[in-house]
């Protein structure tokens, strides 16, 4: 009596063969690729400039195509430190299209190394960190007022957030951030050489380039002289801008200013700029914001104290005016919509006691904010080649991945197929 057999039949078998191959071969192929699809294209630095190099600190500036955490790890080659975007004073990171980092409290002449957290991946120099050293100590600084102006979108909404870069002459390139309503304010006093070692000499028309960059790469050029930069017309996104000679210009309408603007203009003359005194916010009486604590700032005396009353709370504040010319006081309550009056006392270069107010609208939340008609929005963009005086970085992505692979998930899908192959051997081949 013969015992009765059970057979797989052939095409079951032959099925299991293939399926045990394929899979093995193809878990193989994906498993040995851990890190595939998981840097986010949208996350990646660009447009990466490193500025303001001085004896105590440098920035680091970039973009991304989508607004995302974005955050410098640095050192000295002691401990690793994290630095975070310049708008988080408050401590708490957020997400930005525009991303602008400064190191501060730095060593003179010390080399620092640094790389780019954005989002969830890590980048840096082709496989090395960046780095950047400092500059010695200088003593003396330049007889000049601070760069200001102000940045609009295309449709004259302030840029707040764009980046703005700023190239005098042959000296190192300068950045900032626009502030809420568009503004922004570059000091010139602490220019340095390319080679980080002596104050550079500026003429009466050194050449300046001012380059912004603006939400998903939005930009706007312009090229002016260091008599034409306090201040530096408005800038509208997308548009070029030749500002050099306005002040030899006074025969075109668009020249045609009050008195009060011809001031702001600024000279050559280094003890005229040195003694100025002036709102860089709010610059006009019909200047608006939508912060209810918005930073009033300013040029003066350097050393000088300054009173700030704000008349309609009523708020009092002192500060004193940096090095640099420049000062900036935030008031410590709210301020209500509608219109208030801000004053400054302080003494000129005599000594005599100056007095000054400029009136200014904090909207409701949810207002527009319009674009005044001013002699400088009427300037007519002439072309202008579209590149940033300096050069690009390009970062890439840390050959250190943010998680560490394994190789045991390979091992284990190989073993599987392969068991997977010896079963359809089995049942195609033993009776």
């Amino acid at each position: 009596m013969y015992r009765k057999e059970y057979r797989i039949p052939t095409l079951i078998g032959l099925f299991i063969l293939l399926f045990g191959l394929g899979g093995g071969i193809f878990l193989l192929e994906t498993s040995s690729n851990p890190l595939t699809g998981q840097a986010d294209v949208t996350t990646i630095p660009a447009n990466m400039h490193i500025t303001n190099v001085s004896d105590s600190q440098f920035s680091i500036s970039w973009t991304t195509a989508k607004a995302t955490l974005g955050y410098i790890s640095y050192t000295d080659n002691q401990s690793w430190l994290t630095i975070f975007d310049d708008r988080d004073d408050d401590g708490r990171p957020k997400n930005y299209f525009t991303h602008h980092v400064t190191l501060k409290n730095l060593k003179e002449n010390s080399k620092y190394s640094f790389k780019i957290i954005s989002g969830k991946a890590t980048f840096d120099n082709d496989g090395n960190f960046y780095s950047q050293s400092t500059g010695p100590r200088i003593n003396s600084t330049l007889k000049l007022n601070p760069s200001y102006g102000v940045v609009l979108q295309e449709d004259d909404k302030p840029a707040e957030g764009a980046i703005v870069y700023l190239t005098v002459g042959k000296s190192l390139p300068l950045s900032t951030i626009a502030k809420n309503e568009g503004t922004w304010l570059i000091p010139l006093t602490t220019l340095r050489s390319q080679d980080l070692l002596s104050r550079p000499t500026i003429g009466d028309k050194e050449l300046v380039q001012i380059s912004v960059v603006y939400d998903n790469s939005k930009t706007s050029f312009a090229t002016t002289d260091i008599a034409n930069v306090s201040p530096v017309p408005n800038m509208n996104l997308g548009k070029s801008y030749d500002f050099r000679n306005l002040q030899g210009k006074s025969k075109q309408p668009v020249l045609v200013q009050k008195k009060e603007e011809k001031k702001i203009l600024g000279s050559a003359n280094t003890n005229i700029m040195q003694s100025k005194i002036e709102f860089v916010f709010p610059d006009k009486e019909t200047a608006t914001t939508i912060d209810n604590k918005p930073e009033i700032r300013g040029i003066a005396i350097p050393g000088n104290e300054i009173v700030i009353t704000i008349n309609s709370t009523p708020q009092v504040g002192k500060v004193i005016v940096g090095i640099d010319g420049t000062w900036s006081f935030r008031p410590k309550n709210v301020l209500s919509p509608g219109q208030h009056t801000v004053s400054l006392s302080t003494k000129d270069k005599d000594g005599k006691l100056l007095t000054m107010s400029r009136k200014f609208t904090v909207l409701k939340s949810g207002e527009s904010v319009l674009g005044d008609a001013t002699p400088s929005a009427t300037l007519i963009p002439t072309e202008f080649p579209t590149m940033t005086p300096f050069a690009t970085i390009v970062p890439t992505i840390s050959a250190t991945p943010p998680v560490t692979a394994s190789t045991i998930p390979t091992y284990t899908f190989l073993a599987a197929g392969i068991v997977f192959v010896l079963l359809g051997l089995k049942f195609l081949i033993v009776p």
